[in-house]
């Protein structure tokens, strides 16, 4: 098994599929970048399990690419994250995660049915503008 391409952690959460059948040992774990408390359970259309609204979602399935974890904030990791910043509320400012699996730029929001950035948080889309502008992303995959 590579860990160095595993995009989940090695939570015991996920050791059964939806369907009941084991998860193989590279399938296991949670994709901590959707295990926050912000559109968890957002049916994401990507390849099986269901949504409550019978929509497809690979993230629904403990053995899917992207299992977001049996609840919001069920991980350590994303505990250890949200508590920092709960306790550091006022001191930190802004928050970028870099979740670089499919080399593209990804705003907030992107679960949600109206994904407006510049409505929601101008201040932010401001940031993420500047930083598209004065940084230089790398073209493709070697």
């Amino acid at each position: 098994m590579q860990y160095m391409t595993k995009r989940k952690n090695m939570s015991p959460h996920a050791m059964k599929s939806t369907d009941g059948f084991d998860c193989k040992p590279e399938d296991s774990g949670v994709d901590l970048n959707r295990n926050y408390e912000l559109s968890f359970g957002v049916g994401e259309r990507t390849q099986v399990g269901l949504t409550k609204d019978n929509l497809f979602d690979d993230c629904a399935d403990p053995c899917g690419e992207c299992y977001r974890g049996p609840h919001a904030f069920s991980e350590p990791e994303t505990r250890a994250l949200r508590d920092f910043l709960t306790s550091h509320k006022g001191q930190v400012k802004f928050v970028v995660n870099f979740h670089s699996y499919g080399n593209q730029w990804i705003y907030p929001y992107n679960g949600l049915a109206e994904n407006n950035i510049a409505k929601r948080n101008p201040a932010a889309l401001a940031i993420f503008q500047e930083i598209e502008q004065e940084a230089t992303f790398p073209k493709g995959s070697q």
